[in-house]
């Protein structure tokens, strides 16, 4: 499962921690003035060139990122959080840390970024305001096009080469915080508690084995 999860956020390539405001337009581009607004986020990269799919639900200070995983199930990623829901069927929810995942940031790890207006642009049809963000060690670039404060395009070039972001079928209004929230009956496990409770369990068993030997 944490393989399957490492190779759907890897496409991404998402932030590790939770993530401050400043910090998640690092993580995806584009969303430094955005109202609260819904839209489809197609990601292609230089390490993954086949487009990755998601939904994303934003308002300030809280992401939210929907797809699914190619067995079917459900994955939530509360960017703002560092967090990862994946569904197990019915009402269950695994819940991964970003961190656990081993995965990693578009602004690798550098979030302090300059911004300027270059112009303008058209863009599918949309006069559209360009900005230009460059990190603060300089290893990483973005062009932001904007539309009326909505992202539309965003192109990041970094060390590991060029991504881009297009957020489609933007759609403004009903952004609410129980958006944010899994179903009211979800029943969450975490992934690091289940892992403890499995290490746990082998030092006992361990422990028992060693009492059993001393005994004979």
């Amino acid at each position: 499962m944490k393989r399957m999860a490492l190779a759907l956020l890897a496409a991404l390539a998402l932030p590790t921690p939770a993530l401050a405001q400043d910090e998640m337009t690092g993580a995806l581009p584009g969303l430094e003035h955005a109202p609260p607004f819904q839209a489809d986020v197609v990601i292609t990269s230089a390490g993954n060139p086949t487009p990755t799919a998601w939904h994303i639900a934003y308002m300030a200070q809280r992401v939210r990122l929907t797809s699914r995983a190619q067995g079917g199930q459900t994955i939530i990623t509360r960017l703002d959080q560092g967090t990862v829901y994946m569904s197990q069927g019915g009402n269950q929810w695994m819940q991964l840390s970003l961190a656990a995942v081993g995965a990693t940031g578009l602004m690798a790890g550098n979030f302090n970024h300059t911004m300027r207006k270059t112009g303008h642009a058209m863009l599918d049809g949309k006069d559209c305001d360009v900005y230009q963000t460059r990190s603060g060690d300089g290893s990483t670039s973005t062009v932001n096009y904007v539309y009326h404060d909505f992202p539309v395009r965003s192109i990041v070039t970094g060390p590991a080469g060029k991504t881009t972001v297009e957020y489609r079928n933007l759609q403004t209004g009903g952004v609410s915080d129980s958006l944010f929230e899994l179903p009211a009956n979800a029943e969450v496990m975490s992934m690091e508690g289940i892992l403890n409770q499995a290490k746990g369990a082998a030092s006992q068993q361990q422990l028992e084995q060693q009492l059993q030997q001393m005994g004979n």
